[in-house]
């Protein structure tokens, strides 16, 4: 199992983009278990978190049952091994760059693909830190909304913690 990511509400201390008051809490040299879900007629083709492609999972999307429909899960794992402790103080802004395929909605270069880039403000903390969940919520989602269309964006960033946020309930092939 990956490590839990921890999140916190600076206050609008730093900003980044359209994240203006939280900052997630991971890490160095640590494995992160990432699901996304998407509705079924989106899939996501490829993520790079700070210039790292993420490693999607061979496996094909499953479908999971929420309250809100049904979605796409995919899974990947991002590493990283790329970052030092952040000083006291001191955050980073690092660029997450979504390609997804939409059904029957053509992207700029006259295929069904979008590419969705924002930036989260990240501190990062030594694996003999103790202290980093201290002061934050144990994260369960980063809720991003995106507008489809001729210029794709994501329009709003919500983080949610591990309690209020809903368990997947994955279908399973019953063939």
């Amino acid at each position: 199992a990956g490590e839990q990511a921890v999140f916190k509400d600076d206050k609008g201390r730093f900003t980044s983009d359209i994240n203006k008051t939280h900052t997630l809490k991971l890490r160095v040299d640590t494995a992160y278990h990432i699901s996304l879900e998407c509705p079924p007629h989106m899939r996501v083709k490829t993520i790079s978190i700070h210039g790292t492609p993420v490693e999607m999972d061979e496996a094909p999307a499953r479908t999971s049952l929420q309250s809100d429909g049904a979605k796409l899960i995919s899974v990947g794992t991002w590493h990283t091994t790329c970052f030092e402790s952040s000083l006291q103080s001191c955050r980073e802004k690092i660029e997450f760059i979504f390609v997804v395929e939409v059904d029957g909605l053509r992207g700029p270069n006259s295929d069904e693909r979008h590419l969705l880039k924002t930036k989260l403000i990240c501190k990062f903390y030594s694996l003999e830190d103790a202290t980093y969940h201290n002061k934050g919520f144990s994260l369960g989602a980063i809720k991003m909304r995106c507008l489809m269309g001729g210029v794709s964006r994501i329009s709003s960033i919500t983080f949610a913690d591990i309690d209020h946020t809903e368990i997947l309930k994955v279908e399973t092939d019953s063939s």
